[in-house]
């Protein structure tokens, strides 16, 4: 069985963490904080994005620099440069509080005084430092949202790729084409849009793209950069689909001519009609009354649904068999 001694830090491969049991300094915990803002890469971004009005050539501590080291010196609660002198004005206050009660027997009333005084000093200080922290809280809280922000706007900046089309080259394609496009590419969103719109007459144009929408962004060329995950929305057109004018539980008994009419005025374009010799004596069929009628193949439709004006629909009706012709 192995033991790992040492951990060498991503952050700085100087600094080693091993497990013999030595003594940490109070502030040692800071290290792993720098090691997490290491591995977040918030280091390399502040080095990108925070710069400072600084005319000077060089500088040995960087701007980048000088920021973390303030953000690690708020967490450690180094709130201001002057913290252990007021806590050394405490200290002096009760050292002179403990004189005065050596001479308390003396002077009773200078005791009262001084203690009240103490008293009302260390309330105050207390209050300054609890809205002070609060402050400094309020601040690092601040920060951190901000870095996360940063942190989560290089994360999406690095998953940005360029389209590799232009909108007008994407535009009158078929849309399964620049489906196939869009994922070649990169793009891991891609949705498609169908607008039924187009006349029979406009048929040819039929699942053609005529907008290609990168999040809200219409216009774009083959170099503009997106983040992959974004949503791609393929906008195509087909031809408009019309409920039929009648339901198939209403078409039983009527005559074939009326049926083919209703439709006719609907502008249902592709009607055929099919006969049934059957009819001997007329007693359960009259001549010309509707056996079925089809719309693209369905015996059964209503309201609901909906058919191209070109889709084939097929009237069967009855008629005496002494008017089938002869072969």
């Amino acid at each position: 069985m192995s033991i790992v001694n040492t951990l060498p830090l991503e952050s700085n491969r100087q600094i080693k963490i091993n497990f013999d049991g030595g003594d940490l300094p109070s502030d040692a915990g800071l290290l792993l904080i720098k090691e997490f803002v290491s591995k977040l890469g918030v280091d390399k971004l502040l080095g990108k994005v925070f710069k400072t009005n600084d005319s000077a050539l060089f500088r040995y501590h960087t701007d980048q620099k000088n920021l973390l080291q303030m953000i690690y010196m708020i967490i450690a609660g180094y709130f201001e440069d002057d913290v252990y002198t007021e806590c050394g004005t405490d200290n002096e206050i009760t050292e002179a509080n403990c004189d005065d009660e050596e001479s308390y027997s003396h002077n009773n009333s200078n005791h009262q005084t001084n203690y009240t005084f103490y008293n009302s000093y260390t309330e105050q200080c207390n209050n300054k430092r609890t809205k002070r922290k609060q402050k400094w809280k309020m601040f690092l809280t601040i920060i951190f949202i901000l870095l996360g922000v940063c942190a989560f706007g290089y994360y999406e900046f690095n998953k940005m790729i360029p389209v590799g089309y232009s909108n007008e080259e994407l535009e009158g394609l078929r849309y399964t084409v620049v489906v196939e496009k869009l994922k070649e590419s990169g793009f891991t969103n891609v949705k498609e849009k169908e607008i039924q719109d187009l006349t029979i007459s406009r048929e040819d144009e039929e699942k053609m793209v005529t907008d290609v929408k990168l999040g809200w962004m219409t216009f774009f060329d083959e170099t503009t950069r997106y983040p992959s995950n974004l949503r791609v929305t393929v906008v195509y057109h087909t031809v408009e689909t019309y409920s039929p004018p009648l339901m198939s539980k209403e078409i039983k008994n009527m005559n074939y001519e009326d049926v083919i009419s209703s439709f006719e005025d609907a502008g249902f374009i592709n009607i055929k009609t099919e006969v049934e010799y059957d009819i001997v004596t007329g007693w359960i069929s009259e001549d010309g009354e509707v056996k079925s009628v089809t719309i693209d193949g369905d015996k059964k439709f209503d309201s609901s649904d909906e058919y191209r004006l070109d889709t084939e629909v097929i009237v069967t009706y009855h008629t005496l068999r002494k008017n089938k012709p002869k072969d």
